[in-house]
């Protein structure tokens, strides 16, 4: 009878150790690219009037794809940022070398060496 519920115990327990270990493999693939790219700021440029920011920066996701430099602009308030207002507006795919200038108060001009764009 005792070597019965040993043996039951050692099922149970083994059981419950592959369980854990599929749940983690599982769980470890599922995550597997996510959260990979990263951004890196560039340059920013903020509009004469301090209602608009735009921000050049250079998006990354790892080996298997390639660089895209792009433009975010971003609506202000008191020199903050108002209430998630943001909109990429602009995405070349390599690192376009990118040069921001404001124009007016509401005219952008973005420079690459491969694209000129004017943001209204």
């Amino acid at each position: 009878m005792e070597l019965k519920k040993i043996l039951k115990i050692t099922i149970i327990a083994l059981s419950v150790i592959m369980i854990g270990i599929v749940i983690y493999f599982v769980l470890g693939i599922a995550s597997l690219g996510v959260g990979t790219c990263k951004n890196k700021m560039m340059s920013e440029a903020l509009s004469s009037n301090n209602y608009y920011n735009a921000i050049y920066f250079v998006r990354n996701c790892g080996a298997t794809t390639g660089y895209s430099s792009q433009v975010k602009l971003s609506k202000l308030r008191n020199k903050k940022l108002f209430s998630n207002n943001e909109e990429i507006v602009f995405v070349i795919g390599n690192d376009g070398n990118i040069k921001l200038e404001w124009i007016n108060d509401n005219i952008l001009n973005i420079n690459s060496l491969f694209y000129v764009y004017h943001q209204k």
